[in-house]
């Protein structure tokens, strides 16, 4: 049985295992169990039980997989955040766009490095990686992936 950190000398962890009927003094004896290496806790909060003189305590149960989600989710709260995402290179989305078998039938093109051409050809760009320096260059690449987009979204409707 794991003994969970107690902030509080007089609080102890125990498994409650049985309990007995004595009739003659309509009581129930409650038995808890606490690991044996325990002991000198529960002589230093509860003291030794005597015959003529009884020990008050409190019991209660605990709900250790409340406890044990709560550690977990205050855990999870107190961790850094992630760097923030950065948004994509244009260059790197137009490469994704080129290899793209339905961008080599919106730009007429028969493979990925003819559509290429025709991307930097419309782009009045040396290489795609010019979009994400040139800012005239990256508003027609834009605005060609949005035709591109909506076109796109035609061909979703024509195929289905």
């Amino acid at each position: 049985m794991p003994i969970s950190p107690v902030t509080d000398a007089a609080i102890i962890q125990a498994e409650y295992v049985e309990w007995k009927m004595v009739k003659t003094r309509k009581a129930l004896q409650l038995i808890f169990e606490v690991p044996l290496e325990h002991q000198a806790l529960v002589q230093a909060a509860l003291g030794t039980p005597m015959p003529d003189t009884s020990t008050p305590v409190a019991i209660a149960r605990l709900n250790l997989e409340a406890a044990t989600a709560q550690a977990e989710t205050a855990a999870i709260e107190h961790q850094p955040e992630p760097p923030p995402r950065r948004p994509a290179k244009l260059a790197q989305i137009a490469g994704i766009m080129c290899s793209e078998g339905a961008f080599l039938r919106f730009s007429g093109s028969k493979d990925a490095a003819e559509a290429a051409e025709w991307l930097r050809g419309h782009c009045n760009v040396a290489s795609r990686a010019d979009l994400d320096t040139n800012e005239d260059a990256a508003i027609i690449f834009r605005r060609i992936k949005s035709e591109y987009d909506f076109w796109m979204r035609g061909e979703e409707v024509a195929a289905a």
